[in-house]
């Protein structure tokens, strides 16, 4: 299918710049990482944020028929907090908050435009 070619180029042509972007927050890069489109990432200073290898983040809308409507967000929000997820999990236009602490398993898939948070935002 050329549509998935021209994705597959996009996303490797990109690279570099998301690869960057990861270790400016400092998040480690994990194996077999698929990253289409730059995620949004907020990591709170002395907060962690531990992304499992073969992982999979669909920010590009084209990227997945469900047509997300948002890039992927990662953010921790207080020093202690911790956001960790296991392997080969994928996330399709996915807020991830963590305040205190989210864990998410091995082999975890989450729909397009979802959100999960620790907190509910009334302060």
């Amino acid at each position: 299918m050329p549509w998935t070619a021209r994705l597959e180029l996009r996303r490797r042509v990109a690279w570099p710049l998301v690869r960057a972007q990861f270790a400016w927050h400092g998040v480690a890069w994990g194996a077999d990482w698929k990253i289409f489109g730059r995620p949004i990432i907020q990591r709170h200073r002395g907060s962690r944020i531990a992304l499992g290898d073969g992982l999979t983040l669909r920010s590009w809308p084209r990227s997945h028929p469900l047509a997300l409507t948002a890039p992927v967000v990662l953010s921790t929000r207080r020093a202690d907090a911790v956001l960790e997820i296991g392997e080969d999990c994928g996330f399709t236009g996915t807020t991830l908050v963590a305040a205190d602490r989210i864990t998410i398993g091995d082999r975890v898939l989450v729909g397009g435009n979802a959100s999960i948070a620790d907190l509910t935002f009334t302060r």
